[in-house]
Order: C-alpha cells, then sequence, then structure tokens
C-alpha cells in the first residue's frame, strides 16, 4: 500500500487568540476567478476575516471552535473524496492538525491557471463531489462550504473535499448564515432555514466556475450580489458557455434550482446524462 505524505497547518495561536481561515476574504464574486496567491496546507493563517468579512471573534475565546469541531467531523469520517486527518495536537501555543498531502493544490489554483477545466475533467470531479456529498448527506452532516478552494487535488483530477470548520450534523432546519458568499444557497441567506441541500447548490455554482471560469453572480457590492442569488437565475448567455453542451448545462440548472426541494440529491446528480458515463470505480482505478 503506498504511503500517504502529510501536511501540517498550525490551527490557533492562542498567544494572539486567534484561530485559522481556511477560505479567504470572498466577499464578491470578479468577472474572472480571483487570482491572489494562496498557500494550501502548509501556512500559518489567522483568522480575522472570512466568511462574511468577519470572523465571529466571539466563537474564538477559550477555545478555537472552529478547530475542534474540524477534527471531531474528520475522525468520523472516512470517504476517498473527503480529506483524512492524520493527527491533531498542541503546544503550549499552537494547535496542529496533520492531513494528507494534496499535492496539486487545490482546484481554485487549478481553474485560475487554465481557464476553466474541460467538460469530461469536470464531470468526473463533479461525480467525486457529488460521491462525498451523497457520503456526507446520508449520515445527516452538511459541509456548508463547498467552494473550488475546498476540494484538494491529490491527483491531477482527484479531489478531495476538505475543511469541515463548518459543517455540522442536520437535526433540523438551520438557520445560521455561513459559508463563502459567492457559494452561498439562496434559501441560506433569506434565513428561513436551510438543509443539506444547499451544499447542492454550492457544487452548481462550483460546476459553472469550472466550465467557464468565473462565478456565475458578481456584484460591485454585498448587498446587490446577495440580491443576484437570490433571484437564482445564471446567466448561460455568455460567450462562454456556446460550446458548453446541453447535458452540462442542464445539469447546472438542475443544481441551482432556485426551490432546494427541486434540486438533486447528491445520489441522484451520480446518475445524470452528463456524468452517467463515468463511475467511480473507473475513476478510482485509474
Amino acid at each position: 500500500m503506498r504511503a500517504r505524505s502529510s501536511s501540517v497547518t498550525v490551527l490557533y495561536d492562542k498567544r494572539n487568540r486567534k484561530g485559522v481561515s481556511l477560505d479567504r476574504n470572498n466577499n464578491y464574486a470578479s468577472r474572472e476567478v480571483e487570482k491572489q496567491p494562496r498557500m494550501v496546507h502548509t501556512s500559518s493563517r489567522h483568522v480575522n476575516e472570512g466568511f462574511f468579512g468577519q470572523v465571529e471573534k466571539r466563537a474564538m475565546r477559550g477555545k478555537c471552535f472552529f478547530v475542534d469541531n474540524e477534527v471531531e467531523m474528520l475522525s468520523l469520517i472516512q470517504h476517498d473524496h473527503i480529506i483524512s486527518i492524520i493527527d491533531a495536537f498542541c503546544t503550549e501555543n499552537q494547535y496542529f492538525i496533520v492531513f494528507e498531502h494534496a499535492q496539486y493544490g487545490d482546484l481554485y489554483e487549478t481553474v485560475r491557471k487554465n481557464g476553466r477545466i474541460e467538460e469530461p475533467d469536470a464531470a468526473i470531479i463533479t461525480l467525486q463531489v457529488a460521491s462525498a456529498l451523497a457520503y456526507l448527506h446520508d449520515r445527516n452532516v452538511v459541509h456548508r462550504d463547498v467552494k473550488p478552494e475546498n476540494l484538494l487535488l491529490v491527483d491531477k483530477f482527484s479531489v478531495k473535499l476538505c475543511d469541515f470548520g463548518l459543517a455540522c450534523h442536520v437535526l433540523g432546519p438551520l438557520f445560521r448564515i455561513c459559508g463563502t458568499p459567492t457559494y452561498c444557497a439562496p434559501e441560506v441567506l433569506r434565513e428561513s432555514g436551510y438543509s443539506t441541500k444547499c451544499d447542492i447548490w454550492s457544487l452548481g455554482v462550483v460546476l459553472y466556475v469550472m466550465l467557464v471560469g468565473y462565478a456565475p453572480f458578481r456584484a460591485p457590492d454585498q448587498n446587490r450580489l446577495f440580491k443576484l442569488i437570490m433571484q437564482a437565475k445564471p446567466n448561460m448567455d455568455m460567450p462562454e458557455w456556446k460550446g458548453i453542451s446541453l447535458k452540462a448545462k442542464d445539469l447546472v440548472v438542475r443544481l441551482m434550482n432556485k426551490s432546494e426541494e427541486r434540486r438533486p440529491l447528491a445520489t441522484q446528480i451520480m446518475s445524470h446524462p452528463w456524468i452517467a458515463p463515468y463511475t467511480m470505480e473507473s475513476i478510482d482505478d485509474e
């Protein structure tokens, strides 16, 4: 069996009472995927911005809730397309978490470098993420921050879902607004109660980004961005969409349905005509 390499991330600095953010301040979408440099796993990043501008610092007092939550979640999860936690430990001043190594960085960087992802590769990645979400949702776990930055590539087009700091068990409707605004589902922003289907919407946004290289909703300010998301009308009339297959477009529309009840389950995504030519077995055997 091939040995796994690992990466260590400083998760929480007791001296500064700041945690780490595994996402970037991504309040507003730009015409292209953002081009800020970032590092995967190996940097010591303090949480003072993220989610919707400011991290809830109250949650950081006493202990780092997000670190505890991620370690607890990942210790209970085992799936081929979810990042594995190897160890977690602390020193006098810092907490550390050790993940399996993802040598190809994250999907964000791949889209940034290539401009977009070709349809066959995008379909395979969508299948892998859908498989991971099906595993989580079957166990009543919602991720709540599915986005390209949280999809790590352990092989050229083999992804693993990471960053479970916002994940939780679903015991009923959820109301907390969290995640990354560009990828948030309309029902999350409406504060009307949401379910695991918010992850399906986010996967739809990820698929949109893979196919054309930029997010479906872009605005100069957060209020306008939220309004566009809640209208839920992704534009496919741009020139970049002319070469995209009807089946791929159909899946995007289904995943980004304004009504969460009408979105497919993660298991149903795996049997969509655009995805059907690929199977988890054939992909994992490559």
